[in-house]
């Protein structure tokens, strides 16, 4: 941390993380929250055009990576080719010794950070065509620790697993689970030119080589597995959790639906252990220092039972989009229910039951979920429209299998 703070790294400035699911990502993580700086997580599997671009809009003074991977997005011509961004490369050796205490060292002190300032930048899918990243402050991470030691059981003796890609914030929701509890983080690096689809069958050994006892996965995911090579602590999470899922997997184990958009820090609501019943599973109510309002087009309360969008409020919301003001305040409404705070709109139709838990039920716009990764059509139905040949396309979402 303090030699990124004397590389440039502070409140306000972003550290981009060029890092496979590792050691090295989490150290990097924490590293640059402690400096005070912002990361931004870029999963080295993305394609390079992606990376180049995240790189390039996020504006950060720092980029950690491994040499290989600072390779190849050279030779891709996709490493900005900018005086202010610095490489540091993790498996070279630091030029000043980790052991050596500071100051004695020359190095700076930590920065105060206030919890205004930027913890992270998530790069989302955007209906213009580009990703969007949206800045995370500090204020809610205390109460997603909060959250996962009080209703998922979290702390000392827990290990959780880190399954998600590092550009996916479920990854911080599974780092913060273990390291900001007291709980082991269990880290399975991904295995070279292995597809994402592959380390489902991975799973079930890790499982039960190292005692993981928490882990979050896709509904889709779960669907795929052996119940019996899943945790006691299951939180589903990405998409839509079906009834099937439920039924399945809730015998013998704590089986939790948790929402929440990249807007808000990770999670926004969670459902009670979930039983076999019939009916959509819930969502559940709001995490803690959260309030959620399910209302009409006019602001107002709808009555319990009656679709309409979901809105969240509190001290997890992002700050908003970056250096888009405007997408920012589209979306970053004025609270109109007192505190002078700012509500969410999330775009998801829900409804609120009479025991005051939530159900989703539908998306007001064309964005899908898709094993949990956020997707817009129209930014893919842009990329289309660019080829010459392209005089009209539309991009829609069907199951496997069918035509």
């Amino acid at each position: 941390a303090r030699r990124l703070v004397r590389a440039g790294a502070g409140p306000e400035e972003r550290v981009a993380l060029l890092l496979p699911r590792s050691p090295d990502q989490v150290v990097s993580v924490l590293a640059v929250l402690k400096a005070g700086a912002a990361f931004v997580p870029v999963d080295p599997s993305y394609p390079a055009d992606r990376t180049g671009y995240v790189l390039a809009d996020c504006g950060a003074r720092l980029l950690l990576t491994h040499r290989e991977q600072a390779r190849q997005l050279r030779e891709a011509g996709r490493l900005p080719e900018r005086s202010a961004l610095s490489v540091l490369l993790l498996d070279e050796a630091p030029d000043t010794p980790e052991d050596t205490p500071a100051p004695a060292a020359g190095l700076p002190p930590l920065p105060e950070v206030p919890l205004t300032a930027g913890a992270y930048v998530i790069y989302t899918s955007g209906s213009t065509g580009c990703p969007k990243g949206v800045t995370v402050t500090h204020a809610g991470l205390s109460s997603l620790a909060a959250t996962q030691a009080s209703r998922l059981g979290a702390g000392p003796g827990s290990r959780v697993l880190q399954f998600a890609s590092p550009g996916f914030d479920a990854s911080w929701w599974e780092l913060s689970m273990a390291l900001l509890t007291g709980a082991a983080l269990v880290v399975d690096p991904p295995e070279p030119g292995a597809a994402t689809t592959d380390w489902g069958s991975r799973l079930g050994p890790v499982v039960a080589a190292t005692g993981v006892t928490h882990a979050t996965l896709p509904p889709a995911l779960v669907a795929a597995l052996d119940p019996a090579a899943l945790p006691p602590v299951l939180v589903v999470a990405g998409e839509a959790c079906p009834p099937e899922t439920v039924q399945r997997y809730a015998p013998g184990r704590t089986l939790v639906n948790a929402y929440g958009p990249t807007e808000t820090s990770v999670c926004a609501t969670m459902s009670a252990p979930l039983t076999p019943a019939p009916g959509t599973p819930p969502i559940g109510t709001p995490v803690t220092a959260a309030a959620t309002y399910v209302l009409d087009a006019w602001l107002r309360p709808v009555p319990v039972g009656v679709p309409g969008e979901l809105y969240v409020a509190g001290s997890g919301l992002a700050r908003g989009y970056l250096d888009r003001p405007g997408l920012t305040s589209g979306a970053f409404v004025a609270d109109p229910f007192g505190g002078g705070g700012r509500l969410y709109r999330t775009g998801d139709v829900v409804r609120r039951r009479a025991d005051g838990a939530l159900e989703y039920l539908a998306r007001r716009d064309d964005q899908l979920k898709v094993r949990g990764f956020r997707v817009e059509p129209r930014e893919i139905e842009n990329v289309l429209a660019r080829h010459a040949s392209v005089a009209q396309v539309v991009v829609d979402a069907r199951p496997a299998g069918t035509a």
